[in-house]
Order: structure tokens, then sequence, then C-alpha cells
């Protein structure tokens, strides 16, 4: 009897003890995985009107890169992060219309240091990693604003198909996308935009009825999953002036861009 008593108690220490060890495990994979997922590298893409229609004057170009150096500010944070510059121009969806730029900031020194030697290290990282921060930046601006404004077509769908490659190729990781344009689509392929009569949005409703029959084209054209965007957290756009707001024609046109990018899988969009 004792044996079977001491047996049936190592049982239950056993099984307790395994029962602990399960949640213990499973708390430090939980943590684990948070841990990862608050350290998602993020993509972000900048889209660049090279349109004469957006042609900028010194308050375009002071906003434009004041809005730049913010998504970088934002969203370049850690090693392994991206800014990814393309051009919206008359071939926009041009597979190489795509400049990379890969945030890998300086290392910190790890070796054993006394408390002077610590805090001069401290001074001197902090210095290195603004110099760095300072020319990351200047090179995505060089790249982004040196190229004049000469195209004549705005393919604005084409950057629909860049995107979609990018949210592909980063699945995982946090993707945003920021709009240098007007949005005035005017390219082969629709003529929605161009500033003729018959070619303007008159509506609200009619920019709803044009979107639903476009971004049925677009995913054809294109072939695109209806989502294709899903993994997009957010879109942002920068009109190019100050005064498109007074323009009946600016006010109704977000709503038509509303319904694409909601129908490919984007939920949050912003005006500036």
């Amino acid at each position: 009897m004792n044996i079977i008593k001491t047996f049936r108690t190592n049982s239950r220490d056993i099984i307790t003890s395994l029962f602990i060890l399960g949640f213990v495990f499973g708390n430090v994979a939980s943590l684990m995985a948070q841990s990862k997922e608050s350290v998602r590298n993020r993509t972000t893409v900048l889209f660049i009107d090279k349109t004469t229609s957006t042609e900028a004057d010194n308050f375009i170009t002071e906003k434009n890169q004041k809005w730049v150096k913010k998504a970088i500010k934002e969203n370049v944070l850690t090693d392994g992060d991206k800014i990814i510059v393309s051009f919206i121009f008359e071939n926009t969806s041009n597979i190489t219309n795509k400049y990379e730029f890969i945030f890998h900031p300086p290392k910190k020194k790890t070796r054993r240091m006394s408390t002077n030697e610590a805090r001069l290290a401290k001074v001197k990282y902090a210095k290195r990693m603004r110099s760095y921060k300072k020319n990351f930046t200047d090179k995505v601006l060089a790249t982004a604003f040196t190229i004049k404004a000469e195209a004549t077509a705005t393919d604005v769908v084409g950057s629909i198909k860049i995107l979609a490659d990018i949210a592909t190729a980063n699945s995982g990781q946090v993707i945003k996308a920021f709009y240098f344009t007007d949005l005035q689509e005017c390219s082969h392929f629709m003529h929605r935009m161009c500033g003729h009569p018959k070619s303007e949005i008159s509506s609200f409703d009619h920019a709803r009825t044009l979107a639903q029959k476009d971004v049925m084209r677009i995913v054809a054209r294109y072939k695109l999953s209806n989502n294709c965007l899903k993994n997009v957290a957010e879109i942002s756009v920068i009109f190019p002036s100050k005064m498109l707001g007074t323009n009946i024609a600016f006010s109704v046109l977000p709503e038509y861009w509303n319904v694409i990018y909601n129908e490919l899988g984007v939920s949050h969009i912003n005006y500036q």
C-alpha cells in the first residue's frame, strides 16, 4: 500500500511539474512573440510626382521636404527599416522604378568600461547617430527631389502595382505609403482627370461610380489580387498646393481614391 501511495504521489508531482513547465514555456513563448511583434521592421514608400502639373514652387518644395523628413523621423527607427522612393510619371509601374534606402545605424560599444569611459562613449555614439541620420535623410531627399518634374502623362494607378509588390515582398513589416501628388490620373490607360470638362469628376456619387469600375480594370491590368494592399497600414497624400482645397474637383477627388484603395485593402487614408 505504501508503495502504491508513494507511486500515486510521485505521479501527481510529475504531472504538476509538467503542467507548471508547460505554463512557464507557454508564457515565455508568448512574451517572445510579443517582443518580436514590437520590433517589427518598417518599410515606408514615398511616391514623388514628376509630372509638369505638380512643378514645385518654394512653398511646395518646403512642404514636401518637411513631410519627407517627418516620414523618416517617425518611421525609420531601428536597424533594417527602409525608405523606398518611387516616381509618378508616364510609366510608374516600371519594375526599376524603386530606389531603396536601408537604415543601418552605428552600433554601440558593448565592452566593459569605466564610468568615465561609458559617459564619453555615450556622447560619441550620440554624435555618430546624429551624423548617420542626417546623411541618411539627405540621401533620400536628394533622390526624391533632384530630378525635375518634366513628364507630361500622369500614371498614378501604376503606383498601385509598385506598392502591391512592395507589400508582398515585405509582408510582416509595418508598411506605409506617402503620395506627393495632385492625384490627377492622366495616362493612356485612364483619362479621368486630365482637365478636360468631359473627363472631370463632377460629384461624390460620380467619383464612387467611376472608382468601382476602375478598380476592377486596375486589378485586371496588373494581375493583382482584390486585397493586394491589405498589408499597407496607412496611406498619406500630400497635395502639392495650399490652394487645392478651394477647387471643387479636389474636394471630390479623394472620394475616388478612397474607394480604389479601400477596395484593395487599405483602411486608413489621410490627405494633407
